[in-house]
């Protein structure tokens, strides 16, 4: 009840057996994507709002699954195969280690499955919500098609044979789906889910991800103008600033893996992930200056995402040294276990 009750509460806060042995295929089909994956935080926002106590979980972890398209505003009804294809895609480029791709599909399905646990009947019934368009959690073949290209048929061969070989393999936590959140690129280290969303998942407690400094992008400064910031406190805080623009932001807190828990702006308390969120910055590992001879705030952070769970960077890392995704997967969720779907 315990587990139940802390999932529930976490995706309210947010308004997301034996392992199988795997071989690395031999080779790996060339891709149109960035090099560094996209960090659309879709987790973050997206999920379903979530009844504190939820129906007792399905144990049929094979069933298609209701999507809400952002984009349509319709609820697709994904069959299993076809989403772990669609969400890896939308997650990772197609020339990233096999193992990485697949540690990232069953983290996108058993993160879906733990939607469905704990949906509150919202938007149709749909689990979660996902851009297919904007490539944010799931991409239809459509989409795929368009995205690749000429690669498109090799690309989605490939990823459907990696998909086949995971199929059925969830992450649970006490024999329920767990919460396998993930991101692009962390601090260094994950942080604990408690940090982000004031509710702690025992397997969300942030682990070491020293890969991740290495990343593209690691660090990163973007400039924003006074009134940005301005415009940007008020619509999502109902803060007007007010005086020289150097007073308006004060002192931060960080945990210990370098993420701002909170920052003081007119003598209020934000969350780091508030603020990181209301003027769009990549993660909320932030520092800030101002400069008043342009009247410009420089903000640089560190990593891309809300840096709770899977590090999709530490994950390449990993699978380039030699780990499997199961071995992934367990250093990014301790504490869980993979068990093999049962259709009922």
């Amino acid at each position: 009840m315990k587990r139940i009750l802390l999932g529930g509460l976490l995706l309210a806060a947010l308004s997301g057996a034996l392992p199988l042995v795997c071989f690395l295929l031999p080779r790996t089909p060339q891709s149109a994507v960035q090099e560094t994956p996209p960090s659309q935080d879709i987790q973050a926002t997206a999920p379903p709002q979530s009844t504190p106590e939820p129906a007792v979980p399905s144990t049929d972890y094979l069933e298609p699954l209701l999507i809400w398209d952002g984009d349509a505003q319709l609820v697709r009804t994904v069959e299993v195969l076809d989403y772990l294809i669609g969400a890896a895609a939308s997650e990772m480029p197609a020339d990233w280690p096999a193992q990485a791709i697949q540690a990232q599909m069953v983290a996108s399905h058993s993160w879906a499955l733990y939607c469905r646990d704990h949906r509150d009947g919202s938007n149709g019934g749909a689990y979660f919500t996902a851009s297919p368009q904007r490539r944010e959690g799931y991409m239809t073949p459509e989409v795929m098609q368009a995205y690749w290209g000429d690669a498109y048929e090799e690309n989605y061969n490939y990823f459907s044979q990696l998909a086949q070989e995971v199929l059925d393999w969830v992450v649970t936590y006490e024999g329920a789906p767990a919460g396998t959140f993930y991101h692009a690129i962390s601090t260094g280290a994950t942080t604990d889910s408690g940090q982000v969303w004031s509710v702690s998942l025992p397997y969300l407690c942030g682990v070491d991800s020293p890969w991740d400094t290495s990343a593209p992008d690691f660090q990163v400064e973007v400039s924003l103008g006074a009134q940005r910031v301005s415009d940007c406190l008020s619509s999502s805080f109902g803060i007007w600033p007010e005086g020289e623009p150097s007073q308006w932001l004060g002192e931060q807190t960080f945990d210990g893996a370098g993420y701002c828990t909170s920052i003081q702006v007119e003598g209020q308390t934000l969350s780091g992930i508030s603020f990181r969120t209301a003027l769009g910055l990549r993660s909320t590992a932030f520092s800030y200056t101002y400069d008043p001879s342009c009247g410009e705030f420089t903000f640089t952070t560190r990593g891309y995402g809300h840096g709770v769970g899977m590090s999709q960077w530490g994950a390449r890392a990993l699978a380039l040294e030699g780990s499997s995704w199961q071995e992934i997967l367990a250093h990014y969720f301790p504490g869980t276990q993979l068990t093999q779907a049962q259709g009922e």
